[in-house]
């Protein structure tokens, strides 16, 4: 953007006598205001830049605490994420996870009567995914060491 002290016109300058003209590559000048308040704040770029980093909403705050709702949404988010990836590390096919319980009648159901490849299919089945598991955890730990040297 260029600045300067001399106005093109009202619409471009702020009340502390600086103005500002969007250099034609870097996209619009935005004067961006709140109903409630005299201040404003200039953006210079693409709209849609704007568009996708802004939320707005109609909760004004009265009493407590102003971010209340944006700190329970993000909360909220997390326990969801956390319960999700649980749910879904415990169908895991390993050793002492519901998925082991869940592969079993699996088979009972493929297989029908026919068990004499039962055992080894849930060796072989149960040996990889906690081996996977297992190089997963390793890694990740080690990342996480490498990170924070």
């Amino acid at each position: 953007a260029v600045v300067s002290t001399q106005s093109t016109g009202d619409s471009d300058c702020l009340g502390d006598g600086r103005c500002y003209t969007p250099h034609p590559r870097e996209g619009y000048l935005l004067q961006i205001t709140h109903s409630n308040s005299d201040k404003a704040a200039l953006f210079i770029g693409d709209p849609a830049h704007l568009f996708h980093s802004i939320t707005t909403s109609d909760y004004t705050a009265r009493f407590l605490w102003r971010d209340l709702p944006n700190t329970l949404e993000l909360f909220l988010m997390y326990v969801v994420s956390l319960s999700g990836a649980l749910a879904i590390f415990n169908a895991v096919p390993g050793l002492y996870l519901d998925g082991q319980h869940m592969l079993d009648a699996f088979l009972d159901l493929v297989l029908g009567g026919h068990h004499g490849h039962k055992g080894w299919v849930m060796f072989v089945v149960m040996a990889t995914s906690t081996g996977l598991v297992g190089v997963n955890v390793i890694v990740a730990f080690v990342s996480v060491c490498v990170m924070y040297q």
